[in-house]
């Protein structure tokens, strides 16, 4: 396997789409994509084990690098290491998740963050603040999959992997958060041109769904009785087959491998690996109609 610097220098240029049109203050912000490694999928009861960070803005070619193991304190399973290569030797001398979010914090000042899935590394940033009585970050969020959707549309698979194919950024994927980091920020320029007339974090909001961690807290989430399923398959790895409604009102019939469930402003979600997308989706509980154990 190459080695992670590799990657990120093999892939290091973009072609930016035009910036002429883009506002002042476009072009003044700061922006760190960023990405995290864990221990599983679940925040309340997994880890971080890794934090990276690529800090740029769109005038400025120059990038600053943020890049460290966490020592999760606890064994790694086996199951997670063959996906990011992650063992326990190599975090036995890393810092805590405490001291490399305070690090990381500093690295972003004010930026605004973006992530590819952002929920998913959110819920565990916000986890790890929590559980060490950490102040939640102020930095609006950004999401390359939301970006992406609205930039460009049609793509079979919106996955980190399969956006970077078919735009030419990288043949492969080393599930490591630098590398990864680096590819999400590729991801946002590709996109630039869905964000020329934003002259406001107001006016962003319009054009991207911008995120908070405040809103990212965990809450609990109370599954109805004929939504328990859900919980089940999470808990062992169980597939279910929902009929799910689509915002279209097409419904449609999904096989699925239940992954986390997070609350997000009034709604609850269920993000999930759909077999028929060959793709992790995040669905809507209120628009599963249906469901039962496969």
């Amino acid at each position: 396997m190459p080695a992670q610097n590799d990657i990120v220098n093999r892939r290091n240029h973009v072609d930016i789409p035009s910036m002429a049109e883009c506002s002042a203050w476009l072009t003044a912000q700061t922006f760190v994509a960023f990405d995290t490694e864990t221990t599983g999928m679940w925040a309340p009861v997994h880890r971080l084990v890794e934090m990276g960070g690529v800090r740029f803005s769109i005038d400025d070619g120059t990038t600053d690098s943020f890049s460290e193991l966490i020592n999760p304190q606890r064994p790694m399973p086996p199951e997670v290491i063959p996906i990011h290569g992650i063992t326990d030797q190599m975090v036995a001398s890393a810092d805590t998740a405490e001291n490399v979010l305070r690090r990381f914090a500093e690295f972003c000042g004010d930026s605004i963050l973006i992530a590819h899935n952002a929920p998913f590394d959110l819920s565990f940033v916000v986890s790890e603040l929590e559980r060490f009585s950490l102040p939640l970050w102020n930095n609006p969020v950004l999401d390359t999959v939301d970006i992406s959707r609205k930039a460009i549309p049609g793509q079979k698979s919106y996955s980190l992997l399969a956006l970077s194919q078919s735009l030419k950024l990288a043949d492969s994927q080393l599930h490591r958060a630098h590398a990864d980091a680096d590819l999400v920020r590729q991801l946002f320029l590709k996109s630039l041109s869905l964000f020329q007339s934003v002259d406001s974090l107001e006016s962003l909001n319009g054009v991207a769904d911008v995120m908070t961690f405040e809103e990212m807290r965990p809450r609990p989430v109370s599954l109805s009785p004929e939504k328990t399923l859900l919980g089940e398959a999470i808990a062992r790895g169980g597939r279910v087959e929902i009929h799910y409604a689509r915002p279209d009102s097409a419904v449609t019939v999904r096989i699925i491998q239940p992954k986390w469930l997070h609350s997000r402003r009034s709604s609850t979600y269920l993000t999930a690996f759909c077999e028929m997308a060959q793709d992790e989706r995040t669905f809507r509980l209120d628009r599963i109609l249906e469901m039962k154990a496969v």
